[in-house]
C-alpha cells in the first residue's frame, strides 16, 4: 500500500486485532509494521457500530479485500451511507456492488490486486478533479433545507445555483440568469418553470406546456423557510433574499430537454425573476 503515490490520499485500518498474521502472529502488527513511518496510514482501533457509521462518513471510500465471503453486511452499511466500495471478486460481492455505480470488483483477490483496484480508483478521482473540480461536502442528516443552505454558506463564488441531483437544467439557463443579475440589481434571484421529463428527454405528459412552477405550491411557511417546491434558481451568494415576493410567469420558453431519469425535473431555457419584465 505504501508504494502508491501522491499525498492526496490516507487509509484508515479498522477493526480489532486476531491472530491471523504469518505464522499466527499479531495482524495489527504485521500491518502497523507495513505502514510505519507513512503519515497516509492510520492504524485504528476497533470501533462500535455506532462509531462505525460516522467514521464511514468521514471517508469517501470503503475498502473490504476479503478472500471468501457469504453476504457481508459491511458492504451494504457502507452502500446505505451512501459511500462506494472497493471489493474483491468473492461471494455476495459480486452481486451486491455494480462497477461504477456502487463501487469497483478488483481483478482478483491477492494483494497485487487490491493494489491496483486502489490505483484505479485514486487514478480515476485525480482525472475526474482535473477535469470537474468538485468539493464534496459532508453533514449529519438535518434535512434538505439544511443541507443546501450548509452548502451555500461553503461556497466562495459570486453567484449560486442550487441544483437537486433529479434535475438538469439547459446549456443556456445559467447565462441567461446571470444576464438578468447583471442587468438588473433589484432582483433577489432569476428561476424557471420546470418540464417532468421522461429518460429520453420527452415532456412526460406528452405536453410542452405543462410542468412545474416553482411558486405554485406556496403556503405560509415559505415566506420564512425553505419547505417544499423546487429551488433551482440563481442569485448571488450573500444576498438577501425577500421575505415575500411575486414573480412575474412570463416569457417561459418551452425548448425540449435533454435531462434523463424518469420522473426528473429539467428547467427550460426560459427564466423568470422578482419582479422581472417578459424575458426578450
Amino acid at each position: 500500500m505504501t508504494a502508491l503515490p501522491g499525498d492526496d490520499w490516507s487509509l484508515t485500518f479498522v477493526g480489532g486485532d486476531t491472530r491471523t498474521g504469518p505464522l499466527g502472529t499479531s495482524m495489527r502488527d504485521v500491518i502497523g509494521l507495513a505502514g510505519e513511518g507513512d503519515p497516509r496510514v492510520v492504524l485504528g482501533e476497533s470501533v462500535s457500530r455506532e462509531r462505525l457509521a460516522g467514521l464511514v462518513a468521514e471517508h469517501d471510500v470503503v475498502v473490504l479485500p476479503s478472500l471468501w465471503e457469504c453476504w457481508p453486511y459491511a458492504a451494504l452499511d457502507a452502500l446505505h451511507l451512501n459511500r462506494p466500495v472497493l471489493a474483491t471478486p468473492t461471494g455476495g460481492f459480486v452481486e451486491m456492488i455494480r462497477p461504477g455505480a456502487g463501487g469497483w470488483l478488483t481483478r482478483g483477490t491477492s494483494v497485487d490486486d487490491v493494489e491496483d483496484g486502489l490505483r484505479r480508483v485514486l487514478e480515476g478521482a485525480r482525472e475526474l478533479s482535473a477535469h470537474l473540480p468538485v468539493t464534496v461536502l459532508h453533514q449529519p442528516n438535518a434535512g434538505l433545507g439544511a443541507a443546501r443552505n450548509f452548502g451555500i454558506r461553503q461556497c466562495r463564488g459570486r453567484y449560486i445555483l442550487p441544483l437537486d441531483s433529479d434535475n438538469m437544467v439547459e446549456p443556456e439557463f445559467v447565462a441567461r440568469c446571470l444576464a438578468l443579475l447583471e442587468a438588473r440589481d433589484e432582483l433577489a434571484f432569476v428561476t424557471a418553470w420546470s418540464r417532468y421529463i421522461d429518460e429520453d428527454g420527452e415532456p412526460r405528459s406528452g405536453r410542452v406546456d405543462v410542468g412545474y412552477q416553482p411558486f405554485g405550491n406556496v403556503g405560509a411557511a415559505n415566506a420564512e423557510s425553505n419547505v417544499s417546491g423546487d429551488a433551482g434558481c440563481s442569485r448571488r451568494r450573500g444576498s438577501p433574499t425577500p421575505r415575500s415576493s411575486r414573480a412575474t410567469r412570463t416569457g417561459i420558453s418551452t425548448v425540449s430537454s435533454s435531462a434523463r431519469g424518469a420522473g426528473g425535473r429539467s428547467s427550460p431555457s426560459g427564466c423568470c425573476a422578482t419582479g422581472c419584465a417578459p424575458i426578450p
